[in-house]
């Protein structure tokens, strides 16, 4: 009796780590190539957001959000992100003179909306598109202290890694978590890519 306990409760625990970490994985993204390389090869990129929330949760604010206040923080968000990642491919080599929002997605080089993701906060299939949860499991902030407690994810670290998969050209470092492109949301606000262009470029 007490060996079958044992063995009840050994699967118990290997159950609630399987779900901790699969719950904000970023798994799956389309597969890498052979080797990291930069896919940024010419001066000028877009991108394009509908402004569809599709039913995204926000939390971390002292009061209810408004459509577009919800919009907003997306959108600043895709801004901060963008620009972080501009910054850091103009430093490592290759020229880019702007990247900034189109207003019509067949002139965008990526794009990005939100869609039901089963296990995943993030989600990009392909280098032209970068999905965002709007399934009940995830809520999102850019709160970085309410984020850093653990009480949401943090939108802008979620769309810095899944840029990195567009501007390093495929998916996810091997380490502990101490990479932007870690395999799973590590918990906490992520809003540095130094160490994964030190990797990687």
């Amino acid at each position: 009796m007490e060996n079958k306990m044992k063995k009840y409760f050994i699967i118990g625990i290997v159950f609630l780590c399987q779900f901790n970490s699969i719950n904000f994985a970023q798994s799956n993204c389309y597969a890498p190539p052979n080797i990291w390389y930069r896919v940024i090869n010419q001066p000028i990129y877009r991108w394009y957001w509908d402004g569809q929330l599709n039913g995204a949760s926000f939390d971390g604010y002292d009061h209810i959000l408004s459509t577009a206040e919800k919009q907003n923080i997306v959108r600043n968000a895709i801004v901060s992100a963008v620009n972080q990642w501009v910054i850091a491919v103009n430093t490592n080599g290759t020229v880019i003179e702007d990247m900034s929002e189109s207003t019509n997605s067949s002139d965008a080089s990526f794009s990005f909306s939100f869609n039901y993701l089963y296990d995943q906060a993030g989600f990009t299939p392909n280098a032209t598109q970068i999905q965002l949860a709007n399934n009940n499991t995830v809520k999102w902030t850019d709160n970085y202290s309410y984020a850093a407690a653990g009480n949401a994810i943090d939108i802008i670290t979620i769309i810095l890694h899944e840029l990195g998969h567009i501007f390093l050209g495929g998916g996810h470092s091997v380490d502990d978590g101490t990479s932007l492109m870690w395999n799973s949301y590590p918990g906490r606000p992520f809003r540095s890519i130094t160490h994964v262009i030190d990797k990687h470029y």
